[in-house]
């Protein structure tokens, strides 16, 4: 279960996290479809090499586990399954733009309003969220 402002920053984070995902999922896709082989002396066996970089290690390790993924995976999934408890179009449309990753300051020039009356409106999104996922 996550606080508001957990909520606030996801929203906040929800375009980066995003693209983050995608750029995972294109990397697991072209890692797993290329392999690096060596050929022995003979046709007939073959040697792979072995990548011995301890950080390449680590970070393919945490890729191919799924670890980073399925964070981001989550953090995703929660801010779409919750959004829906968002009705006032007003709300709908802040909510729209910052997951976009528009800063307070730009959404606040679109539509016409202060930059704190936006950060209100996100917070008042983030405690309907809070309170839709109580149930």
């Amino acid at each position: 279960m996550y606080d508001v402002s957990e909520i606030l920053n996801m929203l906040k984070t929800y375009y980066k996290d995003y693209q983050a995902y995608l750029r995972l999922i294109i990397d697991k896709q072209y890692m797993d479809s290329t392999s690096i082989s060596s050929y022995g002396d003979e046709p007939t066996t073959s040697k792979t090499n072995v990548i011995t970089d301890p950080v390449f290690n680590i970070v393919n390790k945490r890729i191919s586990g799924n670890i980073v993924e399925d964070k981001l995976m989550k953090r995703i999934t929660f801010i779409n399954e919750n959004s829906k408890c968002v009705t006032d179009d007003k709300l709908i449309i802040v909510m729209s733009l910052r997951i976009k990753g528009l800063a307070c300051k730009d959404i606040a020039r679109i539509i016409g309003v202060g930059r704190t009356r936006v950060q209100n409106m996100l917070h008042e999104i983030a405690l309907k969220i809070y309170q839709n996922q109580k149930r």
